[in-house]
């Protein structure tokens, strides 16, 4: 599996000086990101039940507070 490219949102130098993304633009490369992770999760979950296979969701997340 290749690495995917992460995109960034240019916010620009200052407050509304024109050089950022556009909000569109923003929102875009937001949604492609959301995309290229749900993409790796759902490559996880081998067995189809909606949790990505050999990662521990609980809260301690398989850890234990015995020192």
């Amino acid at each position: 599996m290749s690495t995917p490219t992460r995109l960034i949102i240019q916010n620009g130098t200052h407050a509304n000086d024109g050089t950022g993304d556009t909000l569109r633009d923003a929102t875009t490369k937001i949604n492609d990101n959301f995309a290229v992770l749900f993409g790796l999760y759902t490559a996880l979950d081998s067995d189809g039940d909606g949790m990505a296979d050999g990662i521990d969701a609980s809260p301690s997340g398989g850890a234990t507070n015995d020192f």
